[in-house]
């Protein structure tokens, strides 16, 4: 909007205009981490998020990622099965919250309810892309997964540890991806295995099967404040 009300927040994003349905806290949650249904040495976890909803994590030290949205389900990888709890938020464009007192905002044209103070407000401190270490000024930050990088291999091992004279070969697939941990207001991204399996062992090589490759994207996330929250 070139006129009317706004109001930026500490890293100068515009917070509040008067047209604009903003986006606010809806509900928060513990998630734990479990185990892969396909590879018991393995994590994973699963949200609910709703379609226009938009999901924070906090790993703090557990790593994750996000490895797909099905429906309303979201499900997340980790290296390590049952790795203990970490916290979420989700948000989404505002809802009345229902509280009487405070200020409320109506959208200038249409008179729809776009904010009020019964729902704290998504405050975004930054991005972080690739890998390694940020820090921001806040006590503790939430992260909203992008894009992420994955990569997987599929490699054939000789069997009895004689590579000259194998006593057979075994299939390997091996699977990474960014995976995500937090400590107050640090973010660290590293690439991590999520996921491996063999199959059956062959009495002779198979040709074709060495090969490699990833999705060619970098690690981005969207960084927010949740240290009132």
């Amino acid at each position: 909007m070139p006129a009317g009300l706004k109001v930026f927040g500490d890293q100068f994003h515009v917070q509040i205009d008067g047209t604009t349905p903003h986006i606010t806290l809806l509900r928060k949650g513990m998630g734990s981490v479990g185990v892969n249904p396909y590879r018991s040495i393995y994590g994973q976890a699963e949200i609910i998020v709703n379609a226009g909803e938009i999901l924070a994590l906090v790993p703090g030290g557990i790593p994750l990622t996000l490895m797909r949205r099905n429906g309303n389900v979201a499900t997340l990888g980790c290296p390590v099965a049952n790795a203990g709890s970490f916290e979420y938020f989700i948000f989404s464009k505002h809802q009345a919250s229902g509280v009487n007192y405070g200020m409320r905002l109506f959208d200038e044209a249409t008179g729809q309810l776009i904010y009020d103070t019964g729902r704290a407000m998504l405050n975004v401190l930054g991005t972080h892309q690739g890998v390694g270490q940020t820090s921001y000024q806040s006590s503790k930050v939430a992260v909203i997964p992008g894009q992420t990088y994955a990569d997987w291999s599929r490699t054939e091992q000789p069997l009895g540890g004689n590579p000259n004279s194998p006593a057979g070969y075994v299939l390997l697939y091996e699977a990474g991806a960014g995976c995500v941990t937090t400590s107050g207001g640090t973010v660290n991204v590293q690439n991590l295995r999520i996921f491996d399996s063999a199959g059956p062992p062959n009495a002779n090589p198979t040709p074709g099967w060495d090969a490699r490759g990833s999705n060619n994207l970098d690690n981005t996330l969207t960084v927010v404040d949740v240290s009132n929250l």
